[in-house]
C-alpha cells in the first residue's frame, strides 16, 4: 500500500507557510511512512514505532494544512433554520424582492436587449433611490457589475450617454469589471 500526495491545492492553504513548502513536507512524510510500510510488510516489526509517528506527524500537517480552507459547496439546513430566520431591515433594495442586499442577480438575454444598460440604471437607482422600472427602491445600494459582454469602449459608451442625463458621482456606488480576456471560470 503507498500513498501519494495529489492536488491538496497547497498553494491556496490559508496556512501562514508557502505551498511548496509545505507539499515538499507532505511528500517527505509520505515517503517516510511508505518506507516503514515496506519494511513492516517484510516482516521487521520494529519499524512500526516509526510508521506510527510518520503517519500521526502526516496528520498533524495535513490538518495545518487544511485549518479553516475546507468549506462545503453545499450546506444542509433543518426545516427550522428557514422558519426561524429573520429578514434584516434593509434586506429588499429593489420591488417586492427582486434586488436582495448580499445577493447575485443576473440579467440575461440577447445581444443588443439592453442588460448593460438595465444593470447601469439598477446602480444608479440603488445610488439614488430613484425607482427602477416602475419598482421602488427600498434602501440605497452600491452595486458590482460583472460584465461578460461588452468591452472598455462599449462601456465608456454606455456610462458618457447615462450620465449626461444625471448629475451623480458613480465611483462611491458603482464598480464595473471589464471582462476577462481569456474567459470567465467559475470553478
Amino acid at each position: 500500500m503507498n500513498y501519494r500526495l495529489r492536488g491538496l491545492g497547497m498553494e491556496n492553504s490559508n496556512s501562514e507557510f508557502p505551498g511548496h513548502i509545505l507539499s515538499e513536507e507532505l511528500e517527505r512524510l509520505i515517503k517516510e511512512a511508505n518506507k516503514c510500510l515496506h519494511k513492516l510488510a517484510k516482516g521487521n516489526q520494529s519499524n512500526a514505532g516509526d510508521l506510527m509517528r510518520s503517519l500521526k506527524d502526516f496528520e498533524l500537517m495535513i490538518k495545518h494544512v487544511t485549518k479553516g480552507a475546507y468549506r462545503p459547496k453545499l450546506e444542509m439546513k433543518p426545516p427550522s433554520y428557514f422558519r426561524n430566520w429573520k429578514e434584516p431591515e434593509d434586506f429588499v433594495l429593489c420591488g417586492e424582492a427582486y434586488v436582495r442586499r448580499g445577493g447575485f442577480h443576473v440579467l440575461a438575454g440577447h445581444p443588443g436587449t439592453g442588460k448593460s444598460r438595465a444593470s447601469v440604471a439598477l446602480a444608479i437607482a440603488g445610488a439614488t433611490g430613484k425607482s427602477w422600472f416602475d419598482m421602488p427602491i427600498r434602501h440605497c445600494f452600491k452595486t458590482l457589475i460583472i460584465q461578460m459582454e461588452n468591452g472598455v469602449w462599449r462601456i465608456k459608451q454606455e456610462l458618457d450617454d447615462i450620465t449626461r442625463l444625471i448629475d451623480i458621482e458613480l465611483d462611491e456606488w458603482m464598480r464595473i469589471t471589464p471582462p476577462p480576456k481569456d474567459g470567465f471560470d467559475l470553478t
